[in-house]
């Protein structure tokens, strides 16, 4: 099955959810990686940390990235991970934090997206005349879709940020995980459900999710 779409203008078509703060930054991230594994597993994470010294507020930014990483933020300290699994996240946070630094932040900056099996390849658009074969890549892991060469980070086929350690923002820019009726929106869709089964609450969506907006973006 080769699954047609094409781009969402940014932001994109945005979907927050919320757990009830205070929340353990820890478990909230371990619980956020674990979550969307069905989804997508990310490749590198922004982090801001902030805390107070004295009445000022400092801000520490972070990068948290794996190996097969392709690219660095600029001005970012670097921490290489083997994995975003919850070990290797819980040792960084009890290694790195200061002590009383809070999450404020927490970004998927490059990610791989799952490719269900019965995906053969996507067919993106980006204007009515200009269209880009996605194929499926394999590896020891899986089947995946990489669109790291294909849009701007900005303009991943979801974007994923975390904000105070209890709103999580997911954003969808490749309509195919917008519109029913295929197996990526339909695992977008289950990954929700999922959140909303562990306690999350979606607080609110953009007008792309009404049936009129997905079937405007249906090809």
């Amino acid at each position: 099955m080769i699954v047609k779409g094409r781009l969402i203008p940014f932001p994109g078509a945005e979907l927050a959810l919320e757990t009830a703060p205070p929340a353990d930054a820890l478990a909230v991230m371990t619980a956020l990686v674990r979550g969307l594994d069905e989804l997508l597993v990310p490749l590198r994470v922004g982090v801001e940390l902030r805390r107070r010294v004295d009445g000022e507020l400092r801000v520490r930014e972070l990068e948290l990235r794996l190996p097969a990483a392709q690219k660095h933020a600029r001005g970012s300290q670097t921490v290489e991970l083997p994995s975003f699994d919850g070990d290797a996240i819980a040792s960084w946070w009890t290694r790195e934090r200061v002590p009383d630094e809070a999450l404020a932040l927490l970004s998927f900056e490059e990610a791989l997206f799952r490719a269900p099996d019965e995906i053969d390849g996507l067919d993106l658009g980006f204007t009515l005349d200009e269209r880009v074969d996605v194929p499926i890549i394999r590896d020891e892991r899986g089947r995946w879709i990489d669109a790291r060469g294909v849009t701007l980070p900005s303009e991943a086929p979801v974007t994923v940020q975390l904000v105070a350690a209890h709103r999580l923002t997911l954003d969808v820019h490749w309509s195919q995980w917008l519109v029913p009726g295929n197996p990526l929106s339909a695992l977008f869709q289950r990954t929700v459900t999922d959140f909303i089964a562990d306690g999350w609450t979606n607080t609110s969506c953009s007008e792309h999710w009404t049936d009129r907006m997905r079937e405007h973006y249906r090809e």
